[in-house]
């Protein structure tokens, strides 16, 4: 996955698309990475702490810095905080599907607009009547915020969307082969077996199910060849003539990655736009510019840090590119500027490199 490359996300420093890179890099196909789950999480008092989502029909208050109610300031008139709330609890991850969305882009817009506490989350807050429901999921979540030390009644806690699975990823055939010879794909890294909303709960499909396929599947195509063994030193010659951009140089790996955690935060995450990915794809662009991976050969234990900074990069770019080539909104893919649905755009996005540039196509559901 490459969860890693945004601000609040609910994955491992490592996951910076080091296998949405590789497989670029090795001729696949790359289909519905624009789809990926934003989720909330809390900012404070603890973080990255899952928000059990299902309790907002007890509408709480949603609050920023100033302690104003957010959400009318973007509903539209029809639609009250009742009635988003409401539907807002039947799902975790975001979709724009539904009035449940309005609940999701007042948190982030609210965000970009520096109005967001000091931990960068909105503040939630629930009435003392929540502490006499007797429905489970709300027994046991008062439970477990108790067993934070979070009181929800007097205190409250804050929370932002976090990313937190692509539904994308390499594409694959019903044998999980990649269309590259030998190479094969299961879990977050693969695409294909999940459209645009995949529903919670159904990523274990990708690990117990297609995980076994693809294993089963390299086992026998490696069984039906001989082992080849190459020089080390070809393959090291190869790999470095592929890594080495022929600009830049040391750079902070941290600070970079850094850079394009907020650069994905604020122009490729919960609302989207033309403008928003063209400038996330010009910030992106001045960081590539000053980095060389294969200059940091020399600093041994930087080097896996630098891979993956250059996966950031490469991962980024693609995403802020097939953002802005999918006009329209579908599943957790919003487009203030394109909002609706386009049923010609009902199909896979693919996006192949051929040397340094992109390539697309839509292969039709």
């Amino acid at each position: 996955g490459a969860c890693g490359i945004y601000r609040y996300g609910l994955a491992t420093a490592d996951q910076t698309g080091n296998g949405y890179a590789l497989a670029l890099d090795a001729g696949a196909r790359l289909v519905n990475l624009e789809f990926i789950q934003f989720i909330p999480g809390l900012t404070h008092p603890v973080k990255k702490m899952l928000f059990q989502e299902k309790n907002l029909d007890s509408i709480p208050s949603v609050t920023n810095r100033h302690g104003k109610e957010i959400l009318n300031d973007y509903l539209p008139a029809n639609i009250s905080v009742a009635e988003c709330l409401t539907e807002r609890a039947k799902h975790g991850p975001f979709s724009n599907v539904t009035c449940s969305r309005y609940f999701d882009i007042a948190m982030y817009e609210e965000w970009r607009k520096g109005n967001v506490l000091d931990s960068g989350g909105i503040h939630m807050q629930y009435d003392a009547s929540i502490l006499s429901d007797t429905r489970w999921f709300i027994t046991s979540w008062l439970e477990w915020m108790n067993a934070k030390h979070i009181d929800v009644v007097n205190d409250g806690f804050d929370m932002i969307c976090h990313a937190q699975g692509f539904n994308g990823g390499i594409y694959i055939d019903r044998q999980c082969a990649t269309g590259v010879r030998g190479l094969f794909a299961a879990g977050e890294t693969a695409g294909g077996p999940h459209g645009a909303d995949r529903l919670g709960g159904a990523a274990i499909a990708a690990t117990q199910v297609f995980g076994a396929i693809a294993g089963k599947e390299a086992a026998r195509w490696a069984s039906d060849r001989s082992l080849c063994v190459m020089k080390t030193d070809e393959v090291a010659h190869r790999v470095l003539k592929q890594l080495d951009s022929k600009q830049g140089g040391i750079v902070s790996v941290a600070e970079s990655i850094q850079e394009i955690q907020t650069i994905m935060w604020e122009n490729g995450a919960i609302v989207r736009s033309a403008q928003r990915c063209d400038e996330g794809l010009k910030k992106i662009a001045e960081i590539e510019k000053r980095f060389n991976v294969t200059a940091h050969l020399q600093l041994k234990r930087q080097m896996k840090r630098a891979v993956d900074l250059r996966s950031a990069i490469e991962t980024a770019k693609v995403l802020l590119t097939v953002m802005r080539h999918r006009k329209e909104s579908r599943g957790p893919h919003y487009r203030i500027d394109y909002p609706e649905q386009d049923p010609a755009l009902a199909g896979m996005i693919a996006v192949r490199k051929k040397e340094t540039e992109l390539s697309f196509e839509v292969i039709r559901w």
